[in-house]
C-alpha cells in the first residue's frame, strides 16, 4: 500500500494544484465584493469571468502586433523583450484556461475585443469608454 505524505503529494502537484486553487477562489471573493461596493476597473484575475452577467460588467481585450509589443517592452514594460512577453502571454493563457475552461483570446468572451496598434492607446481608451457610457446610458 502507497501511503500519502507532504512530500509525494508536493512531487505529485497536487499541494501546488490546493494552492493555486485556494488562491483564485479568494481573488475571485475579493474582485467580486470590490464589485459590488463601487464601479471599479479589473485587470486579468479572469475577472470577465469572475464578473460575467452581472449589471454594469462589461470586459474586454485588448491586443497589438509583435511590433508593437516589442516596443513597448523596450519602453512600458522595463526592458521586456518580445519573447519574454509572449512567455508571460503563454502563462497568462494557461491560468485562464485553468481557472474558466475557455479560452483567454477568444472574442466571445468579451464585450469588445480593441487592436491597439490601430486605435493608440489613448483611441482605445476612449472606445471603451464611449462603449460603458452607450451602454450605461441604455440601460437607465
Amino acid at each position: 500500500m502507497h501511503s500519502l505524505t507532504a512530500a509525494s503529494i508536493r512531487s505529485a502537484g497536487v499541494a501546488e494544484d490546493v494552492t493555486d486553487m485556494r488562491m483564485f477562489e479568494e481573488q475571485t471573493k475579493i474582485i467580486q465584493a470590490l464589485a459590488k461596493q463601487a464601479p471599479g476597473v479589473f485587470l486579468g484575475r479572469c475577472a470577465n469571468f469572475v464578473l460575467g452577467g452581472q449589471p454594469h460588467s462589461y470586459s474586454f481585450f485588448v491586443y497589438a502586433d509583435d511590433e508593437y509589443r516589442e516596443k513597448e517592452g523596450k519602453e512600458y514594460y522595463k526592458g521586456q523583450t518580445l519573447n519574454e512577453l509572449k512567455l508571460r502571454d503563454i502563462q497568462r493563457n494557461e491560468y485562464y484556461q485553468r481557472f474558466t475552461g475557455m479560452k483567454r483570446d477568444d472574442p466571445k468572451h468579451y464585450d469588445m475585443v480593441v487592436n491597439v496598434l490601430k486605435t493608440g492607446v489613448d483611441g482605445a481608451v476612449k472606445m471603451i469608454l464611449d462603449y460603458v457610457e452607450q451602454k450605461e446610458s441604455g440601460s437607465k
